[in-house]
């Protein structure tokens, strides 16, 4: 077979089907998007079709991507989104918490 059709091998053929179209036309956004925990071949072209962005994607309430894609791939993908964030606020108020701290150490060392 040519490259082209090589390529196509094993690809299904998604004829009209405006995630193909999508594919076409954004592949680093929908690569990205397929590595994402709760995201496989079945539901990718879902979220591909029913977000306009990634923004908006990660953006989505956990109950909005479980209508989407299933309670147990949408969780994994809320929590995974939404993990940095949690992160970011537990280590802000380490942070603020140590500096509450240090004043006090510095009066006890002098």
């Amino acid at each position: 077979p040519s490259a082209t059709e090589a390529t196509k091998i094993g690809v299904p053929d998604e004829g009209n089907d405006p995630a193909s179209k999508l594919v076409q036309s954004n592949t680093t956004a929908l690569d990205l998007l397929r590595r994402l925990p709760g995201v496989n071949i079945h539901n990718h072209s879902i979220l591909a079709r029913n977000m306009k962005s990634l923004k908006e994607l990660f953006n989505a309430n956990c109950s909005r991507l479980i209508e989407l894609i299933g309670k147990t791939n949408g969780k994994k993908l809320y929590d995974f989104i939404n993990h940095s964030e949690e992160l970011e606020e537990r280590n802000r108020r380490n942070q603020e918490k140590d500096e509450q701290k240090q004043p006090n150490q510095k009066k006890t060392r002098t």
